[in-house]
């Protein structure tokens, strides 16, 4: 197993800190109905950026699945919400299906 302690950077931890501020201007303001906005269209899921931590986690991933090669098979790839389920699968679905052909 591996463990590694990172420190974010100014740089990483900007998105995270935009987003806060905007959630709290959102809680101020007026309240949204509930449900989809009519006339919202559906989203291109194809054009995924995955953020730095998930960056970390694919290549502590690879690194993982390089040391432990074929003496255990690794099907499964348990994350907490905090990254989305669609990045989160983008990320760890190459890495799984390598592992699989090599």
């Amino acid at each position: 197993m591996q463990i590694a302690q990172i420190v974010k950077s100014e740089a990483e931890k900007a998105p995270s800190k935009a987003k806060a501020d905007a959630k709290k201007v959102t809680k101020t303001g007026e309240k949204k109905k509930r449900g989809r906005p009519k006339g919202s269209k559906n989203k291109d899921k194809q054009d995924v950026v995955l953020n730095p931590e998930l960056l970390r986690i694919q290549k502590a991933l690879k690194s993982l699945l390089e040391t432990v090669g074929k003496a255990i098979s690794l099907k499964y790839v348990a994350m907490d919400g905090h990254f989305g389920n669609y990045p989160s699968a983008f990320m760890a679905e190459p890495v799984l299906n390598q592992m699989g052909k090599g």
